[in-house]
């Protein structure tokens, strides 16, 4: 037989704690870890560093590991709790990792509870953690680097391990929230359980992706609609020198809007073809082959008082999505087109592009 013939919350029969766990697993998309940012942390004793630790309180779930349908344990720690470090090595150092573990009797042993657990490892002169050592139904915390003759764990000998997807063979990361959002940075998005339309926000850049079976998309952020200033990166084609360049950008979605103004210094020198990196560290949407028109451009000869007006487009087989180039008429901009430039002259650019 393969269907569960007890459902859950029958009247007059009670489920079964497998059963209590598996609706944890399905109700939280199947993934363990903490569940909020700053919850199970570790750090520094708070009463003053000795051999030991601080884990913070705050919530987590762990996947149980030692049977196919063993599912979820939710576990909660109800204010700070203290772990112990065991004493250093004379001559070597070694690296210790502060776990949460689940004991169950119904699959081993003859335990059953939650508790933090710190895997040893083994002194040397260049330490690696005890991978092969961590328990089964635990989610790995931080590491501890612990020096050799050390008598205090301070700040800079922990790492926080909370969020990474795995660590050794151990399932790890962040769980999904009651929101259906998972909460990660830009540096450890999840890569366990993925699924077409999971939802995660990063909490260093604000933003939120989805994900679309191969990749993440960004679908908004906290800056949305946000006018931000930065000063524009030449990659090709121009020597700024003592002119002056800025800009302005705003993201819309998958949509952002900019805008450079660049005026000639008498130590500024315009090449051919000049490029601007896309601002804020962002990547066009576009490929191999394609091109992407993104704006308006126009230059003005100061001397002679007129104008001249071309486009912007980014992306080509060779540079594909990062930069963006300006072009008049037919022909690319150099040192005498459209005119010759000098001291005073500008460019002003502007234009919406589609974002990766």
């Amino acid at each position: 037989m393969t269907l569960v013939s007890r459902p859950l919350y029958l009247q007059n029969d009670g489920p079964s704690a497998e059963q209590h766990r598996d609706h944890l697993t399905t109700a939280y998309g199947r993934r363990p870890g903490v569940m909020y940012e700053d919850d199970l942390a570790v750090s520094q004793r708070g009463a003053g560093a000795n051999m030991s630790v601080d884990v913070a309180d705050g919530h987590a779930l762990v996947k149980g590991g030692e049977s196919t349908y063993q599912g979820l344990y939710l576990c909660y720690n109800q204010g700070v709790e203290n772990v112990a470090i065991a004493t250093s090595d004379p001559t070597n150092a070694r690296k210790d990792l502060v776990c949460l573990r689940v004991r169950d009797s119904a699959e081993s042993g003859a335990s059953d509870d939650a508790t933090f657990f710190v895997v040893e490892g083994t002194p040397d002169a260049s330490p690696v953690p005890d991978t092969a050592s961590i328990p089964d139904n635990a989610v790995v915390l931080a590491l501890v680097d612990v020096a050799a003759a050390a008598t205090t764990i301070t700040s800079g000998n922990i790492t926080d391990l909370r969020k990474l997807d795995t660590y050794g063979d151990n399932d790890n990361g962040t769980a999904v929230l009651p929101s259906g959002l998972i909460l990660c940075t830009s540096t450890d998005r999840p890569l366990d359980e993925l699924y077409e339309g999971m939802l995660i926000y990063e909490t260093d850049t604000g933003d939120v992706y989805k994900y679309t079976n191969t990749a993440w998309s960004r679908l908004a952020g906290d800056a949305e609609g946000t006018i931000t200033t930065f000063t524009p990166t030449v990659t090709s084609g121009l020597t700024i020198g003592n002119g002056t360049a800025s800009g302005k950008y705003s993201v819309q979605g998958k949509l952002l809007y900019w805008w450079i103004d660049f005026t000639m210094g008498s130590t500024s020198v315009m090449g051919t073809s000049p490029k601007f990196d896309v601002p804020g560290g962002l990547t066009l949407d576009g490929g191999s082959g394609s091109f992407q028109m993104v704006g308006a451009a126009v230059a003005r000869d100061d001397t002679a008082g007129t104008f001249y007006s071309g486009v912007c487009y980014a992306g080509d087989s060779s540079d594909q999505v990062l930069t963006t180039r300006i072009i008049f008429n037919t022909a690319t901009v150099t040192a005498t087109a459209p005119f010759t430039w000098a001291t005073t002259d500008s460019l002003w650019l502007s234009g919406v592009a589609v974002l990766a």
